[in-house]
């Protein structure tokens, strides 16, 4: 017995950490797609579910969390609608375990080694901080001005790296202003950050970036994080004047709207054929847009998360989508005294608003829409366990460097 204490004791102190490590920076040295997805089988998947089946009341406890019994219920009506889905694909009931074994991973160390999970996420993006250098470096040795930064290795394209690091970025920023001093190496890594953000010429980052500083200012109102906002604000103007400067070219500046009202617009007269229950999880959509000169564009999702909720799983999914939402930035405003909830509740914040404009995939095997959705969720879901089991005067559990 004292045996098998120990060997459940080894996993949720060492492997689930690495495991949650290892989905959070795999994108970097994982070159392949289907090997990112194996790792997080192998590392994450499979120590939850032999740690479930032998410590089942463990993770039954979990569930006094709204935030879980709001997304099983959300996963659970959202496989049903593949009773109606025209391509029906009964295989895809495994994402939504994927996805919750992300949440008992995240809840099981939140509960028994709380002082884990922060340090993990901070030395995932540290780790990422370290790779935006080598692809600015890469950038500035091998590609003209004009250029989108697009990575390397799992990362390939620009906008799906701007969701990865746009998750990074929305940690330091929020750290930094929760933070009881000033520290130049996270202010130096964040203006890295940002800078490689600019040069992926996405501008979905931003959007939630600015969203994150607006609720940072909204739950830790002080005249000293407004100071923050505002050299932050001045250091954005001109690192997008010195990008403007030397890389006019740059798709970051001309490129209007990118048809998004059109792309919405026709996306929401597709939803009002299957207005309250969808069409179906795994539906395919296409949309068309007009260009300027008459000729139809196809795009095969609606650039926006909760449109794509809207269109496979109706109203009612929607519904279930927002309340996950909800109930988490009021839970976040409730324990808004625990440093790292407002964290976690900001990466939260930036991924919700960044979805507003990109992306369909809500419900999927790990890739970069983990990094605006599931993430942020699972790591928010976590920071709310130990605010309640610390109560409202207890200590933060994010680390402090000297």
């Amino acid at each position: 017995m004292l045996e098998q204490s120990a060997f459940f004791r080894a996993i949720v102190s060492w492997v689930f950490p690495i495991g949650l490590f290892a989905l959070l920076t795999g994108m970097f040295w994982v070159g392949d797609r289907s090997l990112y997805h194996k790792v997080y089988y192998a590392l994450l998947v499979l120590p939850v579910f032999i740690y479930s089946c032998a410590r089942f009341s463990h993770v039954r406890r979990l569930l006094v969390e709204p935030l879980l019994v709001i997304f099983c219920c959300f996963a659970a009506y959202v496989m049903l609608t593949l009773l109606w889905s025209a391509d029906a694909e009964a295989s895809k009931v495994k994402h939504a375990l994927y996805i919750f074994c992300l949440f008992v991973a995240t809840g099981v160390l939140a509960v028994q080694q709380p002082h884990l999970l922060p340090r993990v996420v901070l030395a995932a993006t540290g780790f990422a901080v370290v790779w935006a250098l080598a692809y600015l470096l890469l950038y500035f040795v091998q590609a003209d001005w004009g250029s989108r930064l697009s990575g390397a290795g799992a990362l390939y394209n620009p906008l799906l790296t701007s969701h990865v690091y746009g998750f990074f970025a929305a940690v330091l920023m929020a750290s930094l202003c929760v933070s009881k001093q000033y520290r130049l190496a996270q202010l130096c890594a964040l203006l890295l950050v940002f800078g490689l953000l600019l040069l992926t010429g996405s501008r979905t980052p931003f959007v939630g970036l600015i969203a994150v500083l607006v609720s940072l200012l909204v739950m830790q109102g002080s005249v000293r994080l407004l100071l923050q906002v505002m050299g932050f604000g001045a250091l954005s103007v001109l690192a997008v004047g010195v990008t403007w400067l030397y890389a006019p070219d740059l798709p970051l500046f001309d490129r209007g709207f990118s048809y998004r009202p059109a792309i919405w617009l026709d996306s929401w007269r597709q939803i009002q054929d299957a207005f309250w229950f969808g069409h179906g999880y795994s539906s395919d959509m296409e949309v068309v847009v007009k260009r300027p000169d008459g000729s139809d564009y196809f795009l095969a999702d609606p650039h926006n998360l909760t449109l794509g909720v809207m269109y496979q799983t109706g109203l009612v999914g929607a519904l279930l989508w927002l309340a996950m939402y909800a109930y988490a930035f009021v839970a976040a405003w409730r324990w808004r005294q625990h440093p790292w909830v407002v964290v976690t509740a900001s990466v939260v914040m930036f991924g919700f608003v960044a979805g507003m404009t990109e992306g369909s995939s809500f419900l999927s095997r790990p890739k970069e829409h983990w990094f605006l959705i599931w993430l942020p969720l699972a790591l928010h879901f976590a920071a709310l366990l130990v605010a309640r089991a610390q109560g409202s005067s207890a200590p933060s559990v994010m680390p402090q460097r000297g």
